[in-house]
């Protein structure tokens, strides 16, 4: 099997909102390119880019015979000039790529900005597309039209804000999605949903009110610590025999095309803490593909080395040759895979994401394959274990009280309720011990992962227990971290749902662990278990159509989120934790 690394070489990518493919010139006339998609009606078109169904009926005669999927449409889309005002934080640059302009064109259109911008400073930009400038908010990715500055000293001199880079951290980055408002959906249940306060989504969508009306896009500032941003899953038709999607027909091949994405940064001299953790992923996806070229997956493989910042991502989107792939593994970046997961959509290439990641890149996108479970299908499966074995105990549902707690905490307790259970305690940190009673086994759930109220919970309660009183708590994978807990001394039981399960003293992971020493005379680390994981099962599975999903340390357990989304993993381990024992339930 063929191995190539390729530095990126960048290019070109598309407001993914807008769905606009690029340009095309006829007869001298320039039009936007427009790919159909599944539901576009000529009145759709009409109302989003203020192009009347006539004119798109005249420029393009065949649409009189109906729309049909991944069909092309020219679009007479009317220009405006724009008037924008420059925001704490934006550079000539930065303006320049948002609204798809060069540098120049916006100093030649502002003289007043030669020597850079400042705050609140208004900048005259003509040629904009009436639709983005009717509802700014929309913009998400627009085109960047000058050549993206590669190199560190470029980026200095321009002053690109390129997002600092501490330690790796496999979980969602600070970043600003954008949320189409359906019907009946509020500004309160939006930042309940989102973990963001109103007063914040006021401020960022300039809101005077909190009335917000259906087909609008608001920005919803998303932060590193919202791991699990959830959507609003959808109820499964009854009906059976549904229509299948041709989009999704993938044709067999006697080779395939396969890329893996990693944040090598080889065109930094600085130094990279994220080379090793590349490297290790790397080293196991490697294995995995000698595994699979021996049970006869014939492929092409390239290495592409995507950086660690989304610039970078967006600049390796733009290589045409990608769309020439068949599957496509994301960065252990996850805020990059945003990005990746919309070009996935737009070019209909499956795309997988090999870490943690918001599970909003799925919505909407059935080329999206989310190998990591969320916190929210955790909860899920923790909340069924809890009914399955405590049926008829007392169990107490601690709510932190913090914003970003009620997506795990709102799961638990709803999946709970949805089982059948008898009635739960809700409690408040300042009140769940009053409910701790001696003499029965009190079930204590708290779904939270901030060590300063764990370490508030845990005092709380180790107060109140005594030889008699009976406790099982149920926590996050992330409190086996928090040393100084009585969770590690073991002084009550504790247990919580996990993703992976691994065990190198497990038999068939010492044979990985031999075999991977005999390739590369070096200790396996989970990040290269987890490497193989990921690359063998999706590439036997939908590309050999193989149906194996148990691996060394994940158990695929692929679903749709909702019926139009992309898959998500629904597999959940529970562990137990007790007199120093770790045991898989």
């Amino acid at each position: 099997m063929r191995i190539v690394f390729l530095l990126s070489t960048f290019l070109f990518l598309t407001n993914a909102w807008s769905q606009i493919q690029g340009t095309e010139e006829v007869k001298g006339k320039k039009y936007y390119v427009y790919l159909v998609e599944k539901g576009n009606t000529l009145s759709q078109l009409e109302r989003k880019y203020g192009v009347s169904t006539s004119v798109i009926e005249k420029d393009n005669p065949a649409v009189k015979n109906g729309l049909q999927i991944g069909q092309k449409l020219l679009l007479d889309i009317p220009l405006v000039t724009y008037v924008h005002t420059v925001k704490k934080g934006e550079t000539l640059y930065r303006i320049s790529n948002d609204f798809g302009v060069t540098v120049d064109f916006l100093i030649s259109n502002n003289k007043a900005a030669e020597n850079g911008v400042m705050i609140g400073q208004k900048l005259t930009i003509p040629g904009i597309p009436k639709h983005i400038a009717d509802n700014l908010s929309e913009i998400n990715l627009i085109v960047p039209t000058e050549k993206i500055p590669s190199t560190t000293q470029e980026r200095d001199t321009l002053k690109i804000d390129v997002p600092a880079v501490n330690k790796p951290a496999f979980s969602l980055e600070d970043t600003v999605i954008n949320h189409l408002v359906i019907k009946d959906e509020t500004l309160y249940n939006l930042s309940k949903r989102y973990m963001v306060t109103v007063a914040e989504l006021q401020k960022i969508n300039n809101l005077k009110s909190t009335t917000i009306a259906p087909g609008t896009t608001l920005k919803i500032p998303i932060s590193k610590e919202n791991r699990d941003k959830i959507d609003i899953r959808e109820i499964p038709s009854k009906v059976e025999d549904r229509k299948i999607d041709s989009t999704l027909l993938f044709p067999k091949k006697s080779t395939y095309k396969i890329a893996i994405m990693l944040p090598f940064k080889l065109d930094d001299v600085n130094s990279n803490p994220y080379a090793g953790v590349a490297t290790d992923f790397y080293m196991g996806a490697k294995l995995a593909l000698d595994s699979l070229e021996e049970i006869g997956l014939k492929a092409e493989v390239t290495v592409l080395d995507c950086g660690s910042d989304s610039l970078s991502m967006v600049r390796l989107l733009q290589n045409p040759d990608l769309k020439r792939y068949d599957l496509i593994f994301g960065s252990l970046m996850a805020s990059q895979n945003e990005y990746a997961a919309i070009w996935a959509k737009i070019n209909r290439i499956r795309f997988v994401s090999p870490v943690f990641s918001n599970t909003s890149i799925a919505n909407s996108n059935q080329f999206v394959y989310l190998s990591v479970t969320s916190d929210f299908t955790l909860m899920n499966g923790l909340a069924k274990h809890v009914a399955s074995k405590h049926k008829g105990e007392q169990i107490i549902l601690v709510n932190s009280g913090l914003e970003k707690d009620q997506v795990c905490y709102n799961a638990f307790r709803e999946a709970y309720l949805a089982s059948g259970s008898s009635k739960i305690i809700e409690a408040k940190m300042d009140n769940f011990t009053t409910f701790v009673r001696r003499g029965i086994n009190n079930i204590i759930v708290f779904p939270s992962d901030s060590k300063k109220l764990v370490s508030k919970f845990d005092i709380a309660l180790t107060k109140v227990m005594t030889s008699s009183t009976s406790v099982q708590v149920y926590g996050t994978k992330e409190w086996v971290d928090f040393d100084d807990l009585n969770v590690a001394r073991a002084k009550y039981k504790f247990g919580f749902a996990s993703p992976t399960n691994f065990s190198y003293e497990d038999e068939k992971t010492k044979q990985l662990h031999r075999q991977f020493r005999m390739e590369y005379k070096s200790d396996m680390t989970k990040l290269a278990v987890h490497g193989f994981d990921v690359v063998y099962f999706f590439a036997s599975n939908l590309l050999m159509n193989e149906q194996s999903h148990a691996m060394f340390m994940n158990d695929f357990e692929m679903k749709k989120i909702n019926t139009t989304s992309g898959f998500e993993n629904q597999k959940s381990y529970i562990f137990q934790i007790e007199s120093g024992l770790t045991i898989l339930q």
